[in-house]
């Protein structure tokens, strides 16, 4: 799609964009690491590298499938384009109910990590039935398979984000945010894939990558501590912060 110097240009300006974001990162985080973190303040990393697969592989999973399933339809039972793009938008549409109940599970059923491991596994599941379709199977048997794959999908999307708010409540949003990205870079690297690969290949890649978030998550994800208690936990650091925060002088408005 681009030229020889075109990509040349593209190719340095990336580089030069991932350079600046290290030296940013080494900056902000080279003092903190030396002066120390306080013991009730450390939080398991590993715990929110774990989620970053999980969204990788069930929100990467979902934008990538959204993407491919109209065609897949079309070619593999003859439908016509409206025909296979309703069927395909099943897929998405179950994430009007699949995604909260994935949060509202893992808020009831007393244990977020257990919750998270099912639906990482059900979505390994899913697709390895749907690298399974081919024309020979009915179409409501694919329908039903293919709304089957997306409950645990959309699901596990919500079950993540159950987790995010338990790792550490003073960076919720820095820790939900990185989460978030790497759902967007799930997406790409998914796609990326499929040009290379059939549609039966392509639910086995997004499975594998289900699994290994799967093992990623038994692994390293812990059950966060007081996930379920009725107040969060406040480190020695948020008190500090939060009395600077008071201590601060308040600016009156002016009177006009």
């Amino acid at each position: 799609y681009l030229s020889t110097t075109g990509a040349t240009v593209a190719y340095l300006a990336i580089v030069a964009i991932i350079i600046y974001q290290v030296v940013q990162i080494l900056r902000v985080n080279i003092p903190i690491l030396k002066k120390g973190v306080p013991e009730d303040d450390k939080y398991p990393f590993s715990s929110v590298a774990a989620l970053n697969s999980t969204y990788f592989a069930n929100f990467g999973a979902e934008l990538a499938v959204v993407s491919m399933l109209p065609m897949f339809f079309e070619e593999t039972w003859g439908l016509n384009a409206a025909m296979a793009g309703l069927i395909a938008a099943s897929f998405a549409f179950v994430n009007l109910v699949a995604r909260p109940m994935g949060g509202m599970v893992s808020d009831r059923m007393g244990n977020r990590r257990f919750v998270m491991l099912s639906y990482m596994f059900g979505i390994g599941i899913g697709f390895v039935m749907m690298g399974m379709l081919n024309s020979s199977w009915p179409l409501i048997v694919a329908v039903a398979i293919t709304i089957f794959t997306s409950f645990f999908v959309q699901g596990a999307e919500g079950a993540t984000f159950g987790i995010l708010p338990s790792i550490k409540r003073r960076i919720t949003g820095q820790i939900s945010g990185m989460a978030g990205a790497y759902g967007n870079v799930g997406a790409v690297v998914y796609l990326t894939i499929y040009t290379f690969v059939t549609p039966t290949q392509f639910f086995y890649i997004i499975a594998c990558g289900a699994f290994l978030s799967w093992l990623i998550c038994f692994l390293w994800l812990k059950e966060p501590e007081g996930g379920f208690a009725e107040e969060y936990y406040v480190s020695s650091v948020d008190r500090m912060l939060e009395e600077q925060q008071t201590a601060k002088p308040q600016v009156k408005p002016q009177q006009g």
